[in-house]
């Protein structure tokens, strides 16, 4: 599954038809944790920009960009992953009930922990659970984390649970104070870890709103 993911947005960044691969096709979320909600519904946090990611598939090198989606509203958070040309490869939702992945023509794949979920079945994993917090720039609650702070007070990195933060850009509304900064770009970095886990990842997430 994880070679018909890559294999498609691959081919759809390099324009080649979608009639090649069964992946370019939209997916269509079985259950959508916000049916019937409006964009501008005050409950749901809402933060939508463009992804690029490098990581390790095997012993190759493998790379993905495209656009995406974030929804939340309590515990209930869903991840949309859409191609450059607009396709929704990819849909990934967290609830207290558990995770749940959809793919283009697949059923979809369900498991505890969403991180686990996306490594095994697209061969890179977006640190859902930590972004609910750091793309509000603070550190994620429950686990300990290192921070480094700007002249403002802003975070400059966060190193949290494997993970690097490094907060490049902020919005330029606003006071940009630590109290009111908005994070416009976000690179976060995963090295090796030990032998079975893993490999290096990537990924840089911009904000257009």
């Amino acid at each position: 599954m994880a070679t018909v993911f890559s294999r498609a947005l691959g081919a759809l960044v390099l324009g080649v038809g979608c009639t090649l691969f069964a992946g370019c096709a939209s997916v269509r979320p079985a259950n959508d944790l916000f049916a019937g909600t409006q964009d501008g519904d005050a409950s749901i946090t809402r933060y939508q920009g463009r992804f690029s990611a490098r990581y390790v598939q095997g012993d190759t090198q493998q790379s993905a960009v495209g656009s995406f989606l974030w929804r939340e509203r309590g515990a209930d958070v869903q991840l949309e992953l859409m191609s450059p040309l607009g396709q929704t490869l990819a849909i990934v939702s967290q609830n207290p009930q558990g995770a749940t992945l959809e793919l283009p023509n697949q059923p979809p794949r369900r498991a505890a922990e969403v991180d686990t979920l996306m490594q095994d079945a697209l061969g890179f994993s977006l640190p859902v659970s930590g972004l609910r917090d750091w793309l509000r720039a603070r550190p994620a609650p429950a686990t300990p984390a290192r921070v480094a702070r700007d002249a403002q007070s802003r975070p400059e990195t966060i190193e949290q649970n494997g993970w690097t933060v490094h907060y490049v850009a902020w919005s330029d509304d606003g006071d940009n104070s630590a109290a009111n900064a908005r994070v416009r770009r976000l690179d976060l970095d995963r090295p090796q870890g030990a032998s079975g886990t893993p490999g290096p990842l990537s990924v840089r997430l911009v904000l257009d709103q």
